[in-house]
């Protein structure tokens, strides 16, 4: 063949393959560094990576099994380094959290909370290391205001409410009237509140406790009289506060 068609040939054959590598997309590919550990958010199982930068991922791809293993063999205390290609989708995950506050007067005061975490998608191509590390990884990053919205709903359809004790002396008892009621003059003297008003109603528990026995037995609400000490739990909001339960703890 003659030696300038050869040239010619492969010439054109190279311009070939660098159109061939132009044209062809290549994943972008990123590094995450932290720890691994496995979540559950409803019913499905996840491998997340919370990252040094406190960016939190959803592992995904071939090596998910591998790192998985990794993670049930070094515990809680690994440090991974992963190689990958960002998902195009993200996942907001909600938690809501619900707790009760103590106060200064015997009260719990019940406090809705949520945490929000934005959740990327990494499918891991390469493995750099991971290994066992007590190095802290900072919390994930929260999702501020979607946390502000999901509290700001919460407290819209759930009733702000108390949960509180009281210990004391049935000053009043009010059982044969349609809206049955008891009230207590509360026994601790630096407690603002002085005496409470209890609604009794069909949840309402009574039980008396003998001395010397741990075990107390129910009775009927019209057991209650004036002059009994008792302890009472109550749940109570803006208009009233209902009786949990209520425990004689001694006779008038």
């Amino acid at each position: 063949m003659n030696k300038k068609i050869l040239f010619i040939l492969v010439f054109l054959a190279g311009m070939c393959l660098q159109s061939g590598a132009r044209g062809q997309e290549v994943e972008p590919m990123m590094q995450a560094t932290g720890r691994l550990v496995l979540e559950k958010q409803n019913a499905e199982e996840l491998l997340i990576l919370h990252s040094a930068d406190g960016l939190s991922y959803i592992i995904t791809g071939t090596l998910r099994d591998q790192l998985k293993n990794s993670t049930l063999e070094l515990g809680e205390k690994n440090l991974a380094s992963l190689s990958g290609a960002l998902g195009e989708k993200d996942r907001l995950y909600c938690e809501e959290v619900s707790s009760y506050e103590p106060d200064e007067s015997s009260e719990r005061k019940l406090k809705n909370d949520a945490v929000c975490i934005n959740y990327l998608f990494l499918d891991v191509k390469q493995i750099t290391y991971i290994e066992k590390s007590e190095e802290i990884m900072p919390p994930p990053k929260r999702e501020t205001e979607a946390e502000e919205r999901l509290k700001q709903k919460k407290s819209k359809t759930m009733p702000y409410a108390i949960i509180g004790e009281i210990y004391g002396d049935i000053s009043e008892a009010s059982l044969k009237s349609p809206i049955k009621s008891i009230t207590v003059v509360n026994q601790d003297k630096n407690s603002p509140i002085r005496e409470l008003t209890l609604l009794i109603t069909s949840d309402t528990r009574v039980a008396k406790r003998n001395s010397g026995d741990d075990n107390p037995y129910n009775l009927a609400a019209t057991s209650l009289k004036a002059g009994q000490k008792v302890a009472a739990m109550y749940s109570k909001d803006n208009l009233k506060a209902s009786a949990l339960t209520i425990t004689i703890l001694k006779e008038e």
